[in-house]
This record gives C-alpha cells, structure tokens and sequence, in this order.
C-alpha cells in the first residue's frame, strides 16, 4: 500500500471521528480498526473483547483474557499509544481503559465535553427535526 493511499484512508478515518464527535455513532470502520489496535498493544493475551461507551463519560474498555507470556518491557508505552490512537480514531473526549483478567490495569480518561457545545449541538439537532416535519407537511 502506497503512502498517498493511507492518507486517503486516514482522511476518511478523520472524518468519522468528526461525525462520532457530532453524533455519538461510531462507524464500523471505526470498530474495526479499534479491533486491530488492541491485539497489537496485547499481545501477551488470547483473547481480547472491546466494549464502548458513548455517553460521557466515553470510554473504550479493552478486556483482555488469558495471559500467554510476560509482559513485554515496553508495556506501558504501548498502552499509552493504544490510548493516543483511540483519541485520534474517535476524539480526545474517549478515554482508555484496559483490564487483564478482570483487573483495571490501564485507565486514562478523555477531556469533558465542553457543556456549551453539546448544548448548542442539540438544539441544532432539534432545528434540524423542526425544520424537516415543518417541510414534510407541506
């Protein structure tokens, strides 16, 4: 794959995260790329469940089961990037948090919402919903 192909392809990761920032819905190229980046930071495990929440406080759990070798020496690193690629993919707003075996090993949370901008975001959406049923019944 040729580097002006992953700028496309991250382009329109970017554009995603911009409608997951106004929308709270997260895309399905989205999910798949939150799958692929979890086995990378844990690779010592077998297996790995995401679960994400979209209501602040967002958040995305990595659930690692199964240690299989030692925890490599750059453990922390890699979950500190797990954490940075996640705010990349979906907004500062989404924090990380990673367990192994039930235990919180990993927690690093988004920024808040700014309280205004949800606000006006919602009255957008409630214009928006007035202005198509005003045209509708006409």
């Amino acid at each position: 794959m040729n580097l002006r192909a992953v700028k496309g392809i991250w382009d329109q990761l970017k554009a995603l995260r911009d409608l997951t920032e106004t929308t709270g819905v997260i895309h399905d190229a989205q999910v798949h790329q939150l799958k692929n980046w979890g086995p990378l930071a844990l690779q010592h495990v077998e297996e790995i469940e995401i679960a994400v929440k979209l209501e602040d406080p967002c958040w995305v759990e990595f659930r690692a089961l199964g240690v299989t070798m030692d925890v490599p020496e750059n453990f922390q690193n890699l979950l500190a990037g797990l954490d940075r690629s996640v705010k990349s993919l979906l907004g500062r707003h989404y924090g990380t948090k990673v367990l192994i075996d039930g235990e919180l090993i990993f927690e690093e949370p988004g920024r808040p919402r700014p309280k205004k901008n949800l606000a006006r975001t919602i009255q957008r959406l409630k214009d928006a919903d007035a202005a198509a049923k005003g045209a509708s019944e006409k």
